[in-house]
């Protein structure tokens, strides 16, 4: 589940390393900083600190399209440690890749319009191949893994090709990574933390609810099943306004754009109608589920069960050994 990591380390003798460059300051002619492969892990030398960056995934089996156990995270730690001939146990976490890696019915993007927003986070659709959210601190992204693989040239495993391949993938940034080790009694969030099977299950609930936290997008009923009164009338008319628009998600998108030109109208005064557009996609019978939504909903569950499983079951060895 862990993708990319960005380790901080104090500077250590490293063994040697390939490409290495140097980035000097035009006016001293100082060194600014360095970087070096070793493989696929890049090294970058600043002051007296060493940065780690590699994909995870990568070290293990040349591409990343393959999720890893807690088991194979911690022998990609170590496979690191052995490459470079340093020790990063109490290296400090700088940015942490999580990622739900799954097989869809149909090509990734037809999931994008089914996904609305998340608190907190700005949407944004990339080209229809990619779905982002962000804020200052961390990032979500749903994208096509074949697709992504097959524009840098990445050669597809077998048991790949062919296949829908959907990645559901959180990055952390620094600021956020200083958060959760907070508020899990942590004075900053080391590799020694990451490979406590009681901080990686945190995690890995984290990125879950991050998912969770995602409006759906149903299909909103184009009849008119009930006006028995006329407030279920007008809801119901509502409903088919909304599904004529092209769903909940587009209004809201239609009233922020609203919002910028209407600069009298309090703020607070679309924010109310957004919501009420998100409750009215909600409620019985305006709504339908969707099939799609049932899919990935299913699938996401289906692999946090399983890893949830299986880091409790290492969470035991872990506290029966001490």
């Amino acid at each position: 589940m862990i993708d990319t990591i960005y380790i901080e380390v104090p500077i250590q003798y490293l063994k040697k390393l390939d490409n290495k460059s140097n980035t000097v300051d035009d006016k001293t002619g100082e060194i600014i900083y360095s970087n070096g492969y070793k493989g696929c892990i890049k090294i970058r030398q600043f002051n007296d600190m060493v940065r780690i960056e590699a994909s995870l995934s990568k070290v293990l089996f040349v591409n990343n399209i393959q999720s890893l156990t807690f088991l194979q995270m911690i022998l990609a730690l170590k496979k690191i440690e052995f490459e470079l001939g340093i020790n990063i146990r109490e290296g400090i976490i700088r940015r942490l890749d999580i990622e739900y890696t799954f097989n869809t019915k149909y090509k990734p993007k037809e999931y994008f319009k089914y996904l609305g927003n998340s608190r907190y986070y700005t949407r944004f659709k990339t080209g229809g191949t990619s779905l982002y959210y962000k804020n200052n601190n961390r990032e979500i992204n749903f994208y096509d893994k074949i697709r992504e693989m097959k524009s840098k040239r990445v050669i597809i495993p077998l048991e790949f090709k062919g296949k829908n391949i959907m990645r559901f993938e959180c990055r952390y940034k620094n600021t956020f990574l200083r958060t959760f080790a907070k508020k899990n009694r942590l004075s900053i969030l080391k590799i020694s933390d990451l490979i406590n099977p009681n901080i990686y299950l945190k995690l890995l609930k984290l990125t879950f609810k991050e998912y969770n936290s995602i409006n759906k997008e149903n299909e909103l009923s184009a009849t008119l099943s009930s006006i028995s009164t006329k407030k279920k009338m007008i809801k119901e008319l509502a409903s088919v306004g909304i599904k004529s628009l092209g769903g909940a998600f587009k209004v809201q998108e239609m009233i922020d754009i609203a919002k910028t030109k209407s600069s009298l109208i309090p703020n607070e005064y679309f924010s109310r109608r957004k919501a009420e557009v998100r409750e009215l996609a909600k409620e019985n019978p305006f709504i339908e589920k969707s099939g799609i939504i049932d899919e990935i909903d299913y699938k996401m569950q289906q692999l946090y069960n399983f890893k949830k499983t299986n880091i409790n079951n290492k969470l035991d060895n872990f506290l029966n050994d001490k």
